[in-house]
């Protein structure tokens, strides 16, 4: 039904049967409603008003929220035309609280970003976030493997020509 509603661009009924699939109030074989609800968000363009931004902008919340990895695919889409505000995205994604500590989106968003720009400023961002979560773990006495990752890949980066 989902798939009917994106094809007709109807996106807020397709988006909340998407939704009611990862929550287990629908069924669908072989989908957990997060899959669906990255491509269709990842497709869309905010700035034409194919799709209301308060409504994207919502359900990337939840889509973020049941698989953060999967979730941030939303947000780096390299063929977007025209690509997403790159500050709203931070600003976004800042907002969220995601409790699994292995996973920092910031981070992970501003690695995409400095991978796909030349802005200094998206650099310098990527490797202050580098800077600080090397900082921190030294500080909480993070084990030995753990920090090391983190230098490695903040000299791994400051090293590289990005």
């Amino acid at each position: 039904l989902g798939y009917l509603y994106q094809s007709k661009k109807i996106y807020e009924p397709a988006l909340k049967v998407f939704r009611d699939i990862n929550k287990g109030k629908r069924r669908e074989i072989g989908s957990d409603g997060v899959g669906p609800a990255v491509a269709l968000l990842r497709s869309v363009n905010i700035s034409s008003g194919e799709i209301d931004p308060d409504l994207f902008w919502k359900h990337s919340k939840w889509v973020i929220e049941a698989n953060p990895r999967a979730g941030l695919g939303i947000f780096t889409n390299k063929n977007r035309s025209p690509p997403l505000d790159t500050d709203q995205v931070l600003t976004f994604l800042r907002s969220l609280n995601i409790t699994n500590q292995k996973i920092d989106l910031v981070e992970m968003f501003l690695q995409y970003v400095a991978s796909t720009t030349e802005s200094n400023k998206y650099h310098d961002m990527y490797a202050n976030r580098l800077l600080a979560r090397y900082v921190s773990l030294v500080e909480s006495k993070a084990p030995d493997l753990v920090i090391q990752d983190a230098r490695v890949s903040l000299r791994k980066y400051l090293s590289s020509d990005s």
